[in-house]
């Protein structure tokens, strides 16, 4: 657990081997406190971001079976439980009910998830768990092909905020 009063975390996904894409990300979002990775990195994670001082962790995608990530992350940042996934095993895309099941499951205040290309901010009313799927940085799918991704903060007073931004034309 991360203990201080607010904290900013890069979220990513789906960059699929394109690691120059993910370090202009990196380089332009630093300073931050934690860098979650959604899934298909397809590289050597810590590679890929190159040198940090930061917690960096990333979930196993569909692409990644020669990579040795983990099929998901749980983590307490302040207040609250981030729990990370790819998505493809809880039908992202389709479907909230297997993303509900798993923040269930894991007691999670916050799912970040990949998988679609997609960015999706959307925060349950009933529940009020905060979904987000970043999109992706090297393979956006959306209309507007924009490489997307978020900016998570997390403080004592308020709910977790998501902003998704886009890599644009720095990328």
């Amino acid at each position: 657990m991360i203990s201080k009063d607010s904290y900013r975390i890069l979220v990513v996904s789906d960059t699929h081997g394109n690691s120059s894409l993910l370090r202009k990300c990196i380089a332009l979002e630093e300073p931050f406190d934690m860098l979650i990775h959604c899934g298909d990195v397809e590289d050597d994670f810590e590679t890929a971001i190159g040198p940090h001082d930061y917690e960096a962790v990333a979930v196993k995608g569909n692409c990644d079976q020669f990579f040795p990530l983990p099929d998901f992350c749980v983590r307490k940042v302040g207040f609250y439980t981030i729990a990370a996934v790819h998505g493809h095993r809880q039908q992202a895309g389709y479907t909230y009910a297997g993303l509900a099941h798993f923040a269930l499951e894991h007691y999670a205040d916050v799912v970040l998830y990949g998988h679609t290309h997609v960015p999706d901010l959307f925060r349950d009313e009933e529940s009020g768990i905060l979904y987000v799927n970043p999109g992706s940085l090297a393979k956006p799918r959306q209309a507007d092909r924009s490489r997307t991704y978020v900016i998570l903060t997390i403080s004592e007073d308020a709910l977790p905020q998501a902003e998704l931004k886009n890599l644009g034309d720095r990328a």
